[in-house]
């Protein structure tokens, strides 16, 4: 950011969000969405910077309160030059090469039977094999031996990425290595249903580099058996619970809840039963996903936690769900932004399916219209397409598309037939992300005060 002198006219950015009567009523919480940074002001400074289109006469006697919101991006000196910021933002998005972003799909099997599975259409017995392991290896070692990334992180997925563990352990025992002789960090993570990752499993994998996994539930028993049955019926949340408590202290445990109209009081049940156990501590986080359409029919729901969008969902039960976990002191996740989509707009980011073939995101794998290539023969002209895609230039002037990008590719599809149209997430940012950032903001007080030994009170 380039800081420039007061004492002359300036201008509110573009992409300031205010928060009225925060943390006192006449006081006013100013968030800005492109830098992530935020200012507590009175509403007299707030009226002066409301009309981001009018020139803010600055005071030199108050130089010194004008600087920190010059320097927090809160004011700037054009809109113009703010716009270029932005643009040179999400090319740093796109461009960066600090991380190998891989997202592998070790089977499209699953023992579970969800009405509303996202692969609806496209699960099926279908595993890595061998031969396609050591491609996808060797296609790794070209990766990193080409861009020298500082960073490699692999998601293993599915289907159920535990029903066929063979190829996780061949990549990570090899990269595990070649991270080692790079000084470079490795992490490795799995999204499963959580049937079979129990604790023998979990230190099993921790000798390939296991970090983390991310298990869903709809809600307590009842509603999550009926929700998330076994392939045979048999309901599945008695097991996920016992391994969950196996797991917790391993590696790190973030639990998605997936919501739809009819579940919310059940997964407050969840909850409680999570505290009753004694785990809100030992779960690493715990957030909130809504059942969506599908890609194989518009007419089914289902669930992804690739897909990132919200606002043709129940608002009222997303925030109340994230504040019910908090009042159970969960270690709720609070980033509410949506984009710009790293997963797509960067190329060092790919999703790799059961037989080697290219998906730009996750949400996509199984649907050959969008495959971008496979690992036998490169990219194809779909890859260029997705990195070329720049939905958020038709929304530049909006506050909030620093933190939405235009929204996601998948719900764009859905939506539009048209992976490059813009998805407006608004309705989601000013219903629960005014809301989630006075909570960021009250925690980041309240420790502040914690560690300078003050008390919070109204000045």
């Amino acid at each position: 950011m380039n800081y420039f002198l007061v004492g002359r006219n300036v201008l509110a950015s573009r992409y300031n969000v205010f928060v009225k009567d925060f943390p006192f009523e006449g006081k006013w919480l100013i968030y800005n969405t492109l830098w992530g940074n935020s200012a507590i002001v009175s509403s007299k400074i707030k009226e002066r910077l409301e009309n981001a289109d009018q020139n803010i006469p600055i005071d030199n006697r108050n130089n010194g309160h004008w600087e920190k919101l010059q320097k927090a991006g809160i004011i700037v000196a054009d809109h113009g030059r703010e716009k270029e910021q932005l643009k040179d933002y999400f090319k740093t998005v796109a461009e960066s090469r600090v991380s190998l972003s891989v997202i592998i799909m070790t089977t499209f099997a699953c023992n579970l039977a969800c009405p509303f599975c996202i692969e609806t259409g496209v699960k099926k017995a279908a595993h890595m094999t061998e031969e396609t392991t050591g491609r996808v290896i060797d296609w790794l070692k070209e990766k990193i031996e080409s861009n020298s990334p500082r960073k490699l992180s692999l998601a293993f997925y599915g289907g159920e990425p535990t029903l066929h563990l063979a190829p996780m352990k061949a990549i990570c025992k090899e990269m595990k290595e070649i991270c080692r002789q790079r000084e470079m960090e490795l992490e490795v993570g799995l999204t499963t249903n959580g049937t079979l990752l129990n604790g023998r499993v979990v230190d099993e994998l921790l000798d390939y580099g296991l970090d983390w996994a991310v298990i869903a539930l709809a809600g307590h028993k009842e509603v999550h058996d009926r929700m998330r049955p076994f392939a045979g019926g048999k309901g599945s949340y008695d097991l996920i619970i016992k391994n969950i408590r196996e797991i917790c202290e391993k590696i790190e445990v973030v639990i998605k809840g997936i919501y739809d109209e009819k579940n919310e009081h059940s997964l407050m049940a969840m909850m409680d039963h999570l505290v009753a156990l004694g785990l809100e501590n030992k779960i690493h986080n715990i957030g909130f996903d809504p059942v969506i359409e599908n890609l194989s029919s518009v007419d089914a729901p289902s669930y992804s936690c690739g897909v990132c969008s919200y606002s043709n969902s129940n608002l009222d039960t997303n925030l109340r769900l994230i504040k019910e976990a908090l009042n159970r002191n969960m270690e709720a996740n609070l980033d509410f932004s949506m984009g710009p989509c790293s997963t797509i707009m960067n190329a060092n980011h790919i999703t790799i399916d059961p037989s080697g073939k290219f998906y730009k995101c996750p949400a996509f794998a199984g649907h050959e219209m969008f495959t971008v290539g496979d690992i036998r023969g490169g990219y194809n002209h779909r890859f260029d397409y997705f990195l070329n895609s720049h939905p958020w230039e038709d929304c530049i002037d909006c506050r909030y598309v620093p933190i939405c990008g235009g929204g996601c590719r998948y719900s764009a599809y859905l939506e539009n037939k048209d992976c490059e149209s813009t998805v407006c997430e608004r309705r989601y940012f000013e219903k629960v992300g005014i809301d989630l950032i006075e909570i960021i903001a009250l925690k980041k007080i309240f420790h502040t005060s914690l560690k300078n030994g003050e008390c919070l009170k109204e000045p």
